[in-house]
């Protein structure tokens, strides 16, 4: 018959060891710009820089574009078919295949995503 230690107790009634104490990061290990991922391996965390967004050329005040080559739409209102005023929150557009769709006046033109971003920023190279 076995003989069952108390809750909080391993082994011949010794406290118990927590079994996962060895693989946890010491909290005293890291400071703000460090991830700690266990007791011999520091991650450094590499700041980046701040993303610069600009208007679309031809597009101004419904897209901008980023240095990291991403797009994006701005809010704006319009008119639906019915002469309601719609206001449209601005979202990322997602690219397919590098080329996005902005629209403007009701017409969208398939562009490519590195175009928009060589128009803006012909220095950054992608």
């Amino acid at each position: 018959m076995a003989v069952l230690a108390p809750p909080g107790t391993g082994k011949g009634g010794l406290p118990a060891r927590d079994q996962h104490a060895g693989n946890r990061p010491d909290p005293s290990n890291h400071d703000a710009n460090h991830n700690v991922i266990d007791n011999n391996t520091v991650a450094v965390r590499q700041v980046q820089p701040v993303e610069r967004w600009a208007a679309v050329p031809s597009y101004e005040g419904l897209y901008e574009v980023s240095d990291r080559s991403r797009v994006r739409s701005l809010d704006r209102e319009v008119v639906d078919r019915n002469g309601r005023p719609m206001r449209l929150r601005g979202r990322d557009l997602v690219a397919v295949d590098g080329r996005v769709r902005p629209y403007r006046d009701g017409r969208g033109r398939t562009v490519h995503v590195a175009a928009l971003v060589r128009s803006v920023w012909p220095e950054v190279a992608r």
